[in-house]
């Protein structure tokens, strides 16, 4: 079977890793078009300004929106929060978001919490291609969760396996603190 981690949602990139056994499954949701890495890098500053939403936020919720394989099949990927942290850095209109496993997104933000990161991770015999769209929320002025939807082409392709994945996952996110 293989996994995607809890990292996706919280490095607005994807872990994937290929575990013993393949699940056979049939594909779910519509046609997707398949992520580049032009689709993913170089993404635009917004308007934000300050370093606002920067800190440790912790994955509360994580749920599959869609899924579409042109080879393989949806039901061997999993999704579920993970346990630790990412680190949101905001600069101005500049956003990075790291996860715990040190996969970075890039992007921006506007001043009203909406953001759009990118990111490409890159190991043999795995690509993911990952763009997250998502929106800050502020509670008396301070950072409180993030709800975001992360969009992603995966592509395995190993000795006996391959898949050809686009998903869509929606997540919700808590401030935990600086």
């Amino acid at each position: 079977m293989a996994v995607v981690g809890p990292e996706t949602v919280q490095g607005w990139r994807l872990a994937v890793g290929v575990v013993v056994a393949l699940l056979a499954a049939a594909g779910c949701g519509d046609n997707g078009h398949p992520l580049g890495s032009d689709d993913v890098t170089g993404l635009p500053p917004g308007n934000g300004v300050g370093s606002t939403f920067s800190g440790q936020y912790l994955p509360i919720s994580v749920a599959l929106d869609s899924c579409y394989c042109r080879a393989g099949g949806c039901a061997a990927f999993t999704f579920t929060p993970q346990t630790a942290p990412s680190t949101v850095v905001q600069r101005d209109g500049l956003l990075m978001m790291t996860d715990a496993r040190g996969v970075m997104g890039n992007g921006g933000i506007d001043a009203d919490g909406t953001f759009s990161v990118g990111s490409v991770e890159e190991q043999p015999g795995a690509v993911v291609y990952a763009i997250t769209d998502g929106k800050f929320a502020l509670v008396n002025g301070q950072p409180d969760s993030v709800d975001c939807l992360a969009t992603f082409t995966a592509i395995i392709k190993m000795p006996g396996v391959y898949f050809d994945c686009d998903f869509s996952v929606a997540s919700t996110m808590r401030y935990q603190g600086p």
